[in-house]
């Protein structure tokens, strides 16, 4: 596996063609007569993306395929191998030039992803046992002070330790949450939810082609969670689900919580269906979907309430630029040709 990322790293560094690197990969893995992990095209031609998520085109995998990770893994490696009749250049694109085949290595990264996971899930709760403990630490020192306090002091001290409190109730219930893939798809939600993407090569692309996926587990998780308090959600449209799957992917892997990630989805798509974004917002890719809705998951000025708050005093209508200097869309350059700069550009 070192050696496959060490050419998948070369070739990104010095734009190698990704046909030489999967023609490598599939050679090597050939010869060891083990599961092929096949990289895919950068940019795979996936199917036109259907409206909404309905029944998916094909049943490559179901819920319970999921449930046992490290055997899907292989016996999706297997097959790749075994449709893949050889290892040389036309072989290769005679093989990709399936979709079928395309969502096979899709399923693959996938599940691979999950397993390569590891170390960030054990991260994930270790910091979350630590936030916790730190919560009722706090908590405990909060009510030694309280009965030592007179006046004014015990009123800032009971709302110190309500909002401690409150805080310390978000992290339960985050704790309570399943993580991995295979606990994840053994929930309703998460079965079904688990059939549509598996088999769908755009959704799939989405998801593994726009950055990183790390911990799909957690992401499934919270889709699951979005799905199950805005049901309209992933139904009414692409964009929609689109929102979802980028808030979903950026919080999974940034260790933020189902809470915050199903908060921040509802709060785009409601303002997407009223028409209160930016024009721009519609033509993004989904890559660049997941920096605008998945940017700053923990901090204050992350919250609905101060996007909303933003929404209505910062991005201004055109007619009332002058003067304002945080007037700019999504991406590096506005309607005036301007650039957004990081604090790191001054």
């Amino acid at each position: 596996m070192a050696t496959i990322r060490f050419f998948f790293i070369q070739a990104m560094k010095y734009q190698t063609s990704i046909l030489s690197v999967l023609l490598t990969v599939c050679g090597m893995y050939a010869s060891a007569q083990q599961p092929a992990p096949v990289t895919p095209p950068a940019q795979p031609q996936a199917a036109t993306k259907p409206a909404a998520p309905s029944e998916p085109t094909y049943s490559l995998t179901d819920s319970k395929d999921w449930q046992n990770p490290a055997e899907l893994r292989d016996r999706l490696g297997n097959r790749i191998l075994e449709r893949l009749k050889g290892s040389d250049e036309q072989s290769v694109k005679t093989f990709l030039a399936s979709e079928y085949n395309r969502l096979l290595l899709a399923n693959w990264l996938l599940v691979n992803n999950e397993l390569q996971s590891e170390k960030q899930y054990a991260d994930y709760a270790a910091n979350l046992e630590k936030k916790i403990n730190d919560k009722k630490k706090n908590i405990s020192h909060r009510e030694k002070e309280l009965a030592e306090l007179g006046g004014t002091a015990v009123e800032s001290t009971e709302f110190a330790i309500m909002r401690l409190e409150n805080e310390l109730a978000e992290l339960m219930a985050e704790y309570e949450q399943p993580t991995r893939l295979a606990d994840v798809v053994k929930r309703p939600r998460g079965a079904k939810l688990i059939r549509l993407i598996a088999n769908d090569l755009g959704w799939m692309g989405d998801i593994l082609y726009s950055g990183e996926c790390i911990m799909p587990g957690r992401m499934l998780n919270m889709l699951s969670n979005m799905m199950e308090r805005y049901p309209r959600m992933l139904r009414n449209g692409r964009i929609p689900r689109d929102i979802a799957t980028a808030t979903a992917l950026e919080y999974a892997r940034s260790g933020w919580t189902v809470d915050a990630a199903c908060k921040r989805a509802e709060y785009f798509v409601r303002n997407w269906r009223q028409d209160k974004l930016h024009r721009i917002f519609d033509t993004l890719p989904l890559w660049q979907r997941r920096v605008v809705c998945g940017w700053k998951g923990d901090h204050s000025s992350g919250t609905p309430e101060s996007l909303t708050w933003a929404l209505h005093n910062v991005n201004l209508p055109d007619e009332r630029y002058t003067g304002c200097c945080w007037r700019c869309g999504y991406v590096l350059h506005n309607v005036y040709g301007e650039s957004v700069h990081g604090s790191a550009y001054y």
